[in-house]
């Protein structure tokens, strides 16, 4: 694939040129192939965000949702009255301790995305 992006670049090179070649040809064409590569990951990038951001929006859907067909009599009892809700609150039921490991997964996901994002765009010193 990079190749064929190299070949293309070279191409489009090619045809931009005269039929006078400068003598740093090799260096110029080098430089647009390598901005071409460049804007070509650039673009999948964002596209990599887009995708990420709409699947995080349907997951956080999905999963309120859920939390409303299996939970959504109790919660709104329970916040009926808002006084005695820090009554009732139980903190050991069933709801918390999956929200607590769904919120432990989604910090190992979060730290695992940065760290290959990270090794991905490490910049060469």
């Amino acid at each position: 694939m990079k190749q064929e992006a190299k070949d293309r670049g070279l191409k489009k090179a090619l045809g931009s040129k005269n039929s006078a070649l400068p003598s740093n040809f090799t260096f110029c064409t080098m430089r647009k192939v390598e901005e071409y590569i460049r804007t070509r990951e650039k673009r999948a990038e964002q596209q990599m965000l887009y995708s990420i951001v709409a699947v995080s929006a349907a997951l956080s859907a999905v999963l309120g949702l859920i939390v409303d067909h299996f939970y959504g009599k109790e919660l709104k009892r329970m916040f009926s009255n808002i006084t005695d809700t820090f009554l009732q609150l139980d903190i050991f039921a069933t709801p918390y301790i999956l929200f607590a490991i769904i919120l432990i997964l989604l910090i190992l996901f979060d730290h695992w995305m940065r760290s290959s994002y990270y090794k991905r765009h490490k910049t060469e010193e």
